[in-house]
Parts: C-alpha cells; sequence; structure tokens
C-alpha cells in the first residue's frame, strides 16, 4: 500500500501464480524504502524473495519467477520518461516550463491544454527492451505488431 501511494501506481499481487510458485501469501513483506525509483524499490523488496514484478496496463503486477518470464512484456501501452521535460517542449511556445509542470504533476494539479501547433508523432513497435548491463531482449510480438510476419512471430 505504501508503495501504490509513494509512487501514485496501483499495485496488484498475482494470487495465482505465487500460490502456484509455492510462495505463501500470509508472510508480510516490509522494507523501508526512502528515496529512489520505483523499479529500485521494487528490486529492493521483491527480488531477495524470488519474487517479480511487470507493467500491466496501468498497474504494477507482482508476481513469481516462472509467470513474469512467460507473461506478455508489453499490453500496447506507451511510457514516457522525463514527462515534464516532453511536456515543456511541445507546450514552450505557449508560456509552460519544465520546472511549472513539474510543479503541477507534485501537487496533482490537472490542466487540460491544446497544443496551437500539431506535433507529427511516429511510432515504431517492436517487442525489444535493453537490460541495464546492455543486452537487448526480444519477446514474441503478442499483438502482431511488429510486421516481421509469421514465421518470426511464432517462435
Amino acid at each position: 500500500e505504501g508503495l501504490a501511494k509513494q509512487y501514485e501506481i496501483p499495485i496488484r499481487i498475482d494470487e495465482g501464480a505465487l500460490k502456484a510458485a509455492g510462495i505463501k501469501l500470509d508472510v508480510p513483506v516490509t522494507a523501508t524504502i526512502k528515496t529512489g525509483t520505483l523499479n529500485q524499490a521494487l528490486k529492493t523488496i521483491l527480488m531477495e524473495r524470488k519474487l517479480r514484478w511487470v507493467l500491466h496496463d496501468t498497474e504494477v503486477l507482482i508476481t513469481a519467477a516462472p509467470a513474469a518470464n512467460v507473461r506478455a512484456a508489453s499490453s500496447g501501452c506507451v511510457r514516457v520518461a522525463n514527462i515534464e521535460v516532453l511536456a515543456a517542449w511541445l507546450l514552450g511556445n505557449q508560456g509552460w516550463s519544465a520546472e511549472g509542470i513539474r510543479k503541477m504533476r507534485e501537487t496533482g494539479e490537472r490542466k487540460d491544454v491544446t497544443l496551437k501547433q500539431s506535433v507529427p508523432l511516429n511510432f515504431v513497435y517492436i517487442t525489444a527492451w535493453a537490460t541495464p548491463d546492455g543486452v537487448v531482449q526480444f519477446r514474441r510480438d503478442l499483438y502482431q505488431k511488429d510486421g516481421v510476419g509469421p514465421l518470426a512471430a511464432s517462435y
């Protein structure tokens, strides 16, 4: 509950996967996390307990390692790092700054803004990511959007 509130994202427990992996659900998991990213906090709390997490839609799903390895790594979501910088770039000609946007985010204030000038946006869909050690991970495209064809998508 504390992490969900601190990082403003729902966190759900995959009880079926934990039970299937022989992980007891009645053992409390506690830790003191003072600073850092949600990723760092989850690593600190879950890795030693052989638990994993995956982003699923707009929530974090805490699950067992076997379930995390076969679970879809993508739900078609778009995640943006440094959103304040992107928003300031898009809205800079309308008087917005990254600092002002960051303050709004911290206070939870919401303001709908329409861009005065449209910005072309191109998406490239590929089911892959790089791990911190620089290894690129490729996964099967569950939505068949990679455009690699049935043979490559079927592995």
